[in-house]
């Protein structure tokens, strides 16, 4: 109908029913799905709901992330403090993709860490 035609349905529930049947998309409980069972259920939804120029600022916000989870081994060395630098250009990116969204304590962080 035409109230409608603005909704799609993603099948979530079934993407778990019949592509993860498996018990390793489980956890321990056996009713709930794991992680790899959501992030491969996220994919599919990112892929199934979002225009490629949301996807591509997705994954920079995601490289960001995770850049912003690394751990290093020796924080003054020079290689880090390289990886820093690009993070924190990486963020700027972001930054311009995302007007809407305030970065400033992440780009704290990383300046923060900086020599």
């Amino acid at each position: 109908t035409e109230a409608n035609s603005n909704c799609s349905y993603f099948p979530s529930y079934e993407i778990m029913m019949d592509e993860l049947r498996d018990h390793r998309f489980y956890v321990k409980d056996m009713l709930h799905p794991s992680q790899e069972a959501i992030d491969y259920i996220w994919s599919k939804f990112i892929d199934f709901s979002m225009k490629d120029e949301t996807k591509k600022i997705l994954s920079k916000i995601e490289k960001v992330r995770a850049g912003l989870e690394h751990r290093p081994f020796q924080k003054d060395s020079d290689n880090h403090q390289q990886f820093l630098n690009s993070l924190l250009k990486e963020i700027e990116q972001v930054i311009s993709m995302t007007p809407f969204y305030s970065w400033d304590e992440e780009k704290e962080k990383v300046k923060s860490q900086l020599r």
